[in-house]
């Protein structure tokens, strides 16, 4: 009823009313241009909420419209540490977002209590309507980035608001690459995220940089392989490789590459997925001097390492004295499949000396690895027994020397050892034995060495 009287009645009955009912009165009245006058205004205005929040809480455009045409209410004023518009976006009022951008707002400097300005906000909201506005306003900074160092770009895809990225990604002001405080970009956060969508709506993008490393050298191709398990790397890698410049051999602060940890991995699928990259350079070391094909011997996935065994420019044995050699690694992590894989191949150097001067036989004793020094010793024709490492060494020094019984029994029984050999400083494996108070050792080689003049004798 109170709407229907004339406005002098309404004003005199304004007098009696709080003037939040006042507020309220105004905001239900669809006839508020026959009372919304400048003494109503006065009686109307409150220091707990603003009008303007009021009106815009109250989804009243009119109002709004009115307030800022004929009252000229600050558009820019702050209530709980947000403006209006900050408000129409977080009640997803996209009707209002849009009339107060109309204002011109300043909103360069819009942000609430987390640093989040207006096109965040409504990024994280999942408003799509306000951010369609919001991007049209030439003042907005598309690449703000909030308190966190994250830009909405990066919101968009981690509430896998797929339309609004798209909506960012179609915007020429987005710089797509923007990092946060730690370095990443987008693309590496999708790679964070496993979103292969929104990773493959980035890569197609004509700005993007798919080779970028963060301050540790992690690339997005590194990431996926590093981060990820499963199916989730295969999709991830797939949706990288739709890139013509992605640099598949990149490699990180270790020296590794994508291929070298989907290795270590053990990871099948996405080795083979790497291996069909025409470009894939196989025989990359790391900085420690581990390939991709050292690093296979050493892992228990025997398919991995029997796929790379099949490609044709892989280097089976070491190219330098600072690279493992294959059978190396193998026999010095005990994996006898791995060893196994590997005699079988002709062009193997059974004897090829690792970084510490040991051969795969001294490395396999050294390590007490008895199945390996057995599977050794039966190539007769590719492993020396007697071959020296530093200190002149052979392998039944190692045996004697930490006085292990069985070890030293396998290798008693190679028809070509000789005991008699000597280190660079004159001593014999005996000498080691006796010093090291390994009697049963000690007992073994005196007892060999009475057999083999016996047998000379009898000769």
């Amino acid at each position: 009823m109170l709407p229907e009287l004339p406005t002098e009645l309404l004003l005199g009955v304004c007098d009696f009313l709080r003037r939040t009912d006042i507020l309220a009165l105004c905001l239900v009245c669809q006839r508020f241009n026959s009372f919304f006058t400048d003494v109503l205004f006065r009686h109307i205005v409150c220091d707990e909420v603003p009008l303007l929040f009021r009106a815009v809480e109250g989804q009243r455009l009119d109002i709004v419209a009115l307030l800022l045409d004929e009252y000229h209410v600050d558009i820019d004023c702050l209530y709980a540490g947000k403006t209006a518009l900050l408000l129409a976006i977080g009640l997803r009022y996209p009707q209002a977002v849009d009339l107060i951008l109309q204002y011109r707002p300043d909103v360069r400097y819009y942000c609430d209590f987390g640093g989040r300005g207006p096109l965040s906000l409504a990024v994280i909201g999942g408003n799509a309507a306000s951010v369609e506005r919001i991007l049209q306003s030439q003042e907005i900074d598309v690449n703000d980035r909030c308190s966190d160092g994250l830009s909405a770009l990066v919101y968009a895809l981690k509430h896998r608001e797929y339309y609004v990225l798209q909506l960012l990604l179609a915007d020429s002001r987005v710089d797509v690459n923007i990092t946060d405080y730690l370095g990443w970009t987008p693309l590496q956060a999708a790679v964070l995220e496993e979103d292969h969508i929104a990773a493959q709506m980035l890569v197609r993008h004509a700005g993007i940089d798919i080779n970028h490393q963060t301050p540790h050298r992690d690339a997005p191709l590194l990431l996926s392989v590093k981060r990820l398990n499963g199916q989730q790397s295969v999709l991830m890698v797939d949706s990288l490789l739709l890139h013509s410049e992605l640099d598949v051999n990149i490699s990180d602060s270790n020296g590794q590459t994508a291929l070298w940890h989907a290795v270590n991995r053990g990871h099948y699928d996405l080795v083979k997925l790497l291996l069909r990259q025409s470009d894939l350079r196989l025989n990359d070391p790391d900085r420690y001097g581990v390939t991709p094909l050292a690093r296979a011997a050493e892992r228990p996935v025997l398919s991995v390492l029997e796929l790379l065994l099949e490609q044709r420019h892989l280097c089976i044995n070491s190219q330098s004295t600072h690279i493992l050699p294959p059978l190396w690694s193998a026999c010095r992590a005990g994996n006898s499949p791995a060893v196994k894989a590997l005699l079988r191949l002709r062009s193997v150097q059974a004897n090829q000396r690792g970084p510490t001067g040991t051969t795969p036989l001294q490395v396999a004793v050294h390590s007490n690895h008895l199945s390996i020094v057995s599977l050794l010793l039966r190539q007769r024709n590719m492993v020396d027994i007697n071959a020296r490492g530093r200190q002149q060494w052979t392998a039944i020094f190692f045996a004697a020397s930490n006085g292990r019984v069985t070890m030293t029994e396998t290798l008693l029984k190679h028809p070509e050892i000789n005991l008699n050999l000597i280190d660079d400083q004159g001593r014999t494996p005996l000498w080691w034995a006796e010093h090291g108070q390994h009697s049963r050792v000690v007992n073994l080689l005196r007892k060999h060495g009475r057999l083999r003049r016996r047998k000379r004798r009898l000769a």
